[in-house]
C-alpha cells in the first residue's frame, strides 16, 4: 500500500524539479517508523538507481516530524537542581535516563527500551506551552529544535495526525508549501480530528493555573504578588465547591457514563469561582502589560549605544510572558466552559458533558460532525487558490464493499464529485488458505456479563494449542489487565509481553525473536503492526470493538435515525479490519483470527460484519482443527 502511492509521489516530485514537498501522514510513531525506516529507503534506492544523475536521495532528504513531548529537554536535564529531584523511587529510572541522555545524538525517548513514568516524563520533557523556545539558553543546541528544522528542510515529511491537526489549526507555515498529503490509516482521521479540537476542565485546571501563576511570579521575582495567598485560597475552594456540586447532582449517572450537558441550569452556580477566574485574567493581563513596558525599555536601550547592552538577564521576564499569554487563554476557555454554555450549544455540532475521568470530575465539549473542519483544513482551495492534492488511503476504509462511510464523515460529499477519484485494489493475499477464522464452541457474548471469567480460559487455551505466536488485541486495559494478570498467576509456560512493560518499538522486538511468547496489547496495536512470518501465527481478538454507547458523541447521533446502522456498525466493522490484517502480512504467511465474541455467529448484523471481508472465509469452531492448522503450516 505505501509503495504503491510513494512511487508516483516521488516520481512526480522528481520530474517537477522538487516543486512542492510531500506529507506523509498516520496515525502513530510506530507507521512513521516504518515509513522512514523501511519503505521510504526502498523506494528512494529504487530511483537513485533509475535517475542515478538526479540525486534523488539528496535532493529530497526525507525526514520525520514528531512532536515535543518526544523528546529530551537540556534545559530541564542541565538544570543544577535537576539530581536534587531524585528520590529513592525514581533513583534506577534517574540514572537510566541520565545514561541514554548522555549518549543519545538526537534526545528521541521514543528510540530509548526503556518506558518513562509520567513523574519523570515531565521532569525531562516540555509541551509547547512550558517550552522557553529562543527564551532558552539551550535553544541552538536543542533536541526538538533540530529535530523541526530538519522537518522543515525536507521534500518529504513523515508525520502523524495530531502533529498534522496542530499545525494546521495554529497556522502554522510548516505544512504550507505542501503539494501533496498523504492520509495513511486515514479510517483514524475523524477521530483524532474530534479529539484534538476537544476541551476540558476540571480541578486539574486550576491546579494547573496556580502552579503557573507561582511560576511567572518566580521569574519575575514577585512571590505571591500576582494572586496573593488568600485569593489563591479562595479559587481552589471555589473550584472544589463546583466541581463536588457536579459530582453530587450526577453521582447515579457519571460513575457508569457521560452525562450530557443541555444547557447552563445543568451545571451548579458558579457565579463566585467565575468572579475569581475573571480576576485572575485582570491580574495576568495587568502582569502582561507590566511585563510588555519592561521589555520595551529594554528594546529601547539596546538600539541605543551608549545603554548597556542585555546580558541575557531578562530571558526570564521573557519567558514569563509567554507563560502569561497562554494562561489568560486557557482561563478565558474555562470561563467559556462552565458559565457560558447556552451560547456554546447554540452550535447544534457540538456536544458537551461531564463525567469522572480517572476518580476526577471532567467538563467537556467536542464536535459531533468533522466533516467540515477536514473540508476547511485541506479540500479547499487555499488563499493563492492553489489546491493540495491529498490520497487517503487504508486497507480498511470500505465498509460493505464502498467508501461512503468516510466520505460523508470527511467532507468528501461536500466538494465537487469531478474531484474525488475512488480505487479499491485486491488483497495480493490468498486470505481463504492463509487464514483460519476460529470462533469457539463456548464462546460467550462480548456484552454478556460472563463474558470476562471465560476470556482468560479460553486465551489460555490458544497459546497452548498454536505454542504461542499469538497478539491478543483487547477492547480495553481493563481486559488486558485481567488477562495479563492471570496468565502471569498461571505459569502457562510461555513468556507473557503486554502493553506499557516498555516502549512500543522493543516490545514488538520481542516478542518477535521470542517464538513462543504472546503479545497483549489493546487498540493503538490495531493498526501499524507488521510482523510477518511464523513468530504471529495468531490473532485473539477480545469481543467486537465497538465504540462505547456511553461515549458523549455516540449518546448524541443516538438520536438520529437508524443510528446503529450508520454510525455504530460500520465504526466497529473497520476497526475489526484493522486488527483481523495484522494477521497475515505476506504471501507465505498463515494465520489463525479468533474472534471470542459469540455475537459473530448469532447477531442479526452478522452477515455485514463478515461481508465486509471481501473473500470467501475458512472457518472452524474446533481447536484440533486450529491445532492441525497451525501443525501443518510450520
Amino acid at each position: 500500500k505505501s509503495i504503491s502511492y510513494l512511487i508516483p509521489s516521488i516520481k512526480n516530485l522528481i520530474e517537477t524539479n522538487y516543486d512542492g514537498r510531500i506529507v506523509l501522514v498516520t496515525s502513530n510513531i510506530s507507521l512513521q517508523e516504518q515509513l522512514y525506516n523501511k519503505d521510504l529507503p526502498f523506494v528512494l534506492d529504487v530511483f537513485d538507481e533509475l535517475y542515478p544523475n538526479k540525486k534523488v536521495s539528496n535532493n529530497i532528504k526525507p525526514a520525520v516530524l514528531k512532536g515535543i513531548g518526544n523528546f529530551l529537554c537540556m534545559d530541564k536535564l542541565e538544570d543544577e537542581d535537576f539530581f536534587a529531584k531524585q528520590t529513592l523511587t525514581n533513583k534506577n529510572e534517574m540514572d537510566r535516563l541520565w545514561s541514554y541522555y548522555q549518549k543519545t545524538e538526537d534526545g528521541d525517548l521514543t528510540k530509548s527500551d526503556f518506558l518513562l513514568s509520567n513523574e519523570m516524563r515531565k521532569l525531562t520533557t516540555v509541551d509547547s506551552v512550558e517550552c522557553k523556545s529562543n527564551f532558552c539558553p539551550y535553544k541552538d543546541k536543542c533536541f526538538y529544535t533540530l529535530h523541526r528544522k530538519k522537518a522543515q528542510q525536507a521534500k518529504v515529511v513523515v508525520t502523524n495526525y495530531h502533529m498534522l491537526f496542530s499545525c494546521m489549526n495554529a497556522n502554522s507555515s510548516v505544512f504550507n508549501d505542501a503539494s501533496l498529503i498523504v492520509f495513511d490509516e486515514a479510517h483514524e482521521a475523524e477521530d483524532i480530528l474530534r479529539e484534538f479540537n476537544a476541551s476540558q476542565v476540571s480541578i486539574g485546571t486550576v491546579e494547573y493555573i496556580e502552579k503557573k501563576i507561582k511560576e511567572i511570579e518566580n521569574k519575575l521575582g514577585r512571590k505571591n504578588e500576582i494572586l496573593g495567598l488568600e485569593n489563591t485560597e479562595k479559587l481552589s475552594n471555589y473550584a472544589k465547591e463546583f466541581f463536588k456540586g457536579i459530582e453530587e447532582r450526577y453521582e447515579k449517572t457519571i460513575y457508569l457514563r457521560a452525562k450530557i450537558i443541555d444547557s447552563q441550569k445543568d451545571l451548579p452556580d458558579n457565579e463566585n469561582l467565575v468572579f475569581m477566574l475573571n480576576d485572575t485574567i485582570r491580574r495576568l493581563k495587568k502582569v502582561k502589560l507590566n511585563v510588555e513596558q519592561v521589555l520595551d525599555i529594554e528594546g529601547q536601550n539596546q538600539n541605543n549605544e551608549d545603554a548597556p547592552k542585555d546580558d541575557g538577564g531578562n530571558d526570564d521576564f521573557k519567558s514569563a510572558l509567554v507563560v502569561t499569554k497562554t494562561l489568560i487563554t486557557t482561563i478565558e476557555n474555562m470561563v467559556e466552559m462552565i458559565y457560558r454554555v447556552d451560547d456554546i450549544l447554540q452550535d447544534k455540532n457540538i456536544v458537551m458533558w461531564v463525567e469522572i475521568e480517572k476518580g476526577v470530575v471532567v467538563l467537556g465539549k467536542k464536535s459531533i460532525d468533522v466533516s467540515q473542519t477536514f473540508k476547511r483544513y485541506f479540500l479547499e482551495k487555499e488563499d493563492d487558490g492553489v489546491e493540495k492534492t491529498c490520497i487517503l488511503t487504508s486497507a480498511t476504509i470500505s465498509v460493505d464493499g464502498n467508501f461512503e462511510y468516510l466520505k460523508n464523515n470527511l467532507g468528501f460529499n461536500l466538494i465537487d464529485k469531478d474531484k474525488v477519484v475512488e480505487f479499491m485494489g485486491k488483497s495480493p493475499f490468498d486470505l481463504t488458505n492463509q487464514e483460519l477464522w476460529y470462533l469457539p464452541k463456548d464462546a460467550v457474548p462480548g456484552n454478556d456479563e460472563n463474558f470476562e471469567a471465560t476470556m482468560t480460559n479460553q486465551i489460555e487455551k490458544i497459546i497452548k494449542a498454536t505454542d504461542g505466536g499469538v497478539l491478543c488485541l483487547f477492547t480495553s486495559n481493563r481486559n488486558l489487565s485481567l488477562c495479563k494478570r492471570e496468565l502471569l498467576k498461571k505459569n502457562i509456560g510461555h513468556k507473557i509481553y503486554a502493553q506499557g512493560d516498555m516502549g512500543r518499538n522493543k516490545l514488538t522486538e520481542l516478542f518477535k525473536e521470542d517464538y513462543h511468547s504472546t503479545l497483549l496489547a489493546t487498540k493503538s496495536f490495531f493498526t501499524g503492526i507488521d510482523i510477518p512470518g511464523q513468530s504471529l501465527r495468531c490473532i485473539v481478538i477480545d469481543k467486537l470493538p465497538f465504540t462505547s454507547p456511553g461515549d458523549p458523541v455516540n449518546q448524541k447521533l443516538k438520536m438520529r435515525p437508524n443510528y446503529f446502522a450508520r454510525f455504530m456498525l460500520p465504526q466497529m466493522i473497520i476497526t475489526l479490519k484493522q486488527a483481523v490484517g495484522r494477521g497475515v502480512r505476506s504471501v507465505d504467511d498463515k494465520c489463525v483470527i479468533c474472534i471470542l465474541d459469540e455475537r459473530l455467529s448469532t447477531a442479526t448484523y452478522k452477515n455485514k460484519v463478515l461481508s465486509s471481508f471481501k473473500y470467501k472465509k475458512t472457518a472452524t469452531r474446533s481447536l484440533d482443527r486450529v491445532k492441525s492448522f497451525i501443525e501443518n503450516n510450520k
